[in-house]
């Protein structure tokens, strides 16, 4: 089955993720959170941990799925999941235009996603535009994943204006089972067809 964003066949599909990095990602994400949980890092250190905690968050969830994923899609997925939190800078230089009563943007919300996913349907976005763009919208999504279990986001805003969050147990859980399925699926690729 084709879609815009890959094939739903494991079978023909290539994993460029090494097992040791399915092993690593939700130790290196344990860590950070870890690290968070004792100290409160500088605003530009505290900035680059969780950028990469969310790409290692995104990259496993991915490596999980069973999917072959285009390079547009790939790209879009890593440009969602970092560049998503360019909407603190506003309120980091003062102007409030995105601010929330809570922590995160208003455009870190559902909206936001079905923004990004309207554009990359639209009759505009043609060819690995369109891939892109729906990895746009699956990376802000995964984002929003993490940063629901680290202090909630206004995810149904504008209609509502209560953070959702989900408990860290949850989020762990997830990575736990994206852990061990992108781990069978790389141990499945690698044994000889008969």
């Amino acid at each position: 089955m084709a879609t815009a964003w890959g094939t739903r066949s494991a079978s023909r599909a290539r994993i460029v993720i090494d097992r040791r990095y399915v092993i690593a990602a939700p130790l290196l994400i344990a860590a950070i959170d870890g690290l968070f949980a004792l100290f409160d890092p500088p605003l530009l250190v505290a900035g680059l941990l969780d950028e990469t905690a969310h790409v290692a968050t995104a990259t496993l969830v991915l490596a999980a799925l069973p999917f072959r994923y285009r390079p547009a899609f790939l790209v879009g997925v890593l440009a969602g999941v970092t560049l998503i939190d360019i909407d603190h800078i506003p309120s980091e230089l003062g102007w409030w235009i995105l601010a929330a009563p809570g922590y995160r943007p208003v455009t870190h919300s559902t909206l936001t996603i079905l923004l990004a996913m309207v554009i990359a349907g639209s009759r505009f976005v043609r060819g690995p535009n369109r891939a892109l763009g729906y990895g746009v919208a699956d990376g802000i999504g995964l984002h929003l994943l993490r940063d629901m279990a680290s202090g909630g986001v206004l995810l149904w805003w504008p209609a509502n204006y209560h953070e959702v969050e989900i408990a860290y147990p949850l989020y762990a859980l997830t990575l736990t089972v994206a852990t061990a399925l992108a781990a069978g699926r790389l141990h499945a690729l690698r044994r000889p067809h008969a």
